[in-house]
């Protein structure tokens, strides 16, 4: 199942969007002038699928209308109350009984709201009712906290959402990136500290390319450990298997020219390994001989099992080689501006050097390299094939040739990670040649002059 289009009306009171996604091209882009609601339509749609529906209160509207390939749709209504009262948020679905929202506020629950802290471990208090979603770095309010995990709170935070809304909700996976990107909230490093401070609090935040640095390391060491217990496996039964072989008589249909070839191009991938970071020279685990013109049968079929086993090591980094290897042509092409380079580093992560061998810490580039960095990280390493990525203000702090490399550059990445995007942009750059792809929205007056 995928997004067909999206649709809200009256907006603020004032404006009616459709936006048809480009399904083919995989990219849409929406532009407008400021106030128009691109961002909030972003956070509307990743709003509905994480059960986060606070900016439906928040925000004035009538519906809000998501349209899937299946021909299905889902309405979502606010009915608004009087000043002392929340507004009121039904969702509706052709055949399905409607569900309005509950509205729980702190005086309905008959528990601390310390409890959600212990209930729920990915969670922090770093503020007056607002936790930090550890695993999403965003930042909750109550409201937010009982609908998105009310389940796991005691009886009365909990809310039951319908199975039919849960079904649709599951189908499509969002990931939203934000234009506040360059920094994100740090669990405290107290425990579960209490910020009573506002200074305080802005102390708990690290740069986000940092936070990134340490965890493609992380995975980078995850990945090793994987391909070290099968490395283990292989070499454990490799005895076994080879007399296996030798029993059967196997050996004589295998030729030397083969074997060169499929060594050949193990060496190769190997050097791309070291390349990416993800091997040093002296991993001794995909040592491979350098001559395979040994006449000997039973020597072909060691090497042919070798090559076998030596292929699935080397198998495990397929997808984060493709990923390190997208990031670093990309993120290089921008640095090539400011004589820098990126590499990898299986403990440290991010490298960064400029022309005169000289090293610098990530979070000293410039606000538009941390930029690029942290998006085409976040793109290639934080989504789910087939997932639906909303980009909020790609631009920021970029050099126009910057973004002009934009689009060309995310569609490279779009076809390795199978993703659709929906972009919000101010930028004609951004666009460029690329108008096909583009919804303008458009306020009253111009909505009437289209009549």
């Amino acid at each position: 199942m995928r997004i067909k289009q999206i649709s809200v009306t009256d907006l603020f009171g004032l404006f009616d969007h459709t936006i048809p996604l480009n399904v083919e091209e995989r990219i849409t882009i929406i532009h407008g002038p400021n106030g128009f609601g691109k961002t909030v339509l972003l956070e509307m749609i990743y709003g509905f699928f994480h059960n986060n529906f606070t900016i439906f209160r928040r925000v004035p509207f009538s519906t809000f209308r998501i349209d899937f390939d299946t021909g299905e749709y889902v309405v979502i209504r606010q009915e608004k109350m009087s000043k002392r009262t929340r507004n009121k948020i039904i969702i509706e679905a052709p055949g399905k009984d409607s569900f309005t929202i509950p509205t729980i506020t702190r005086k309905d629950l008959d528990f601390p709201v310390s409890v959600i802290e212990s209930a729920i471990p990915e969670l922090e208090l770093v503020g007056a009712e607002e936790w930090l979603n550890r695993e999403t770095n965003a930042t909750l309010s109550l409201d937010a906290v009982l609908e998105q995990f009310g389940e796991r709170l005691p009886g009365s935070a909990r809310i039951t959402f319908p199975g039919w809304l849960l079904k649709i909700q599951s189908k499509i996976h969002t990931h939203l990136i934000q234009a506040n990107r360059l920094l994100m909230q740090a669990p405290s490093p107290y425990g579960r500290l209490r910020y009573r401070y506002e200074r305080e609090r802005m102390m708990s935040s690290v740069p986000t390319v940092t936070q990134y640095s340490r965890e493609l390391a992380k995975r980078i060491q995850q990945t090793l450990a994987q391909s070290a217990e099968l490395s283990q496996s292989l070499d454990r039964t490799f005895p076994i298997r080879l007399v296996k072989e030798l029993e059967k008589g196997g050996g004589g249909d295998i030729s030397s020219e083969h074997l060169r070839e499929r060594l050949k191009k193990l060496e190769e991938k190997r050097t791309k390994l070291m390349n990416a970071g993800l091997m040093g020279k002296d991993d001794a685990n995909v040592d491979i001989p350098d001559r395979t013109d040994m006449g000997d049968s039973v020597a072909q079929m060691v090497l042919s099992i070798y090559a076998d086993d030596v292929e699935k090591k080397l198998q495990v980094f397929d997808e984060i080689l493709e990923k390190i290897s997208l990031l670093q042509k990309i993120i290089n092409s921008r640095f090539s501006y400011s004589l820098k380079y990126l590499s990898i580093d299986k403990e440290k992560g991010f490298v960064i050097e400029t022309s005169d061998g000289a090293s610098l810490s990530p979070n000293s580039l410039s606000s538009g390299e941390q930029h690029e960095l942290i998006l085409f990280y976040d793109l290639l390493f934080h989504v789910k094939p087939n997932s639906l990525i909303l980009i909020d203000e790609p631009e920021i702090s970029l050099h126009i040739a910057w973004q002009q490399e934009f689009l060309k550059d995310l569609q490279d990445v779009t076809s390795l990670t199978n993703i659709d995007v929906l972009i919000a942009t101010h930028s004609a750059d951004i666009i460029l040649d690329k108008w096909d792809l583009t919804v303008e929205l458009q306020g009253p007056q111009n909505e009437a002059e289209t009549l």
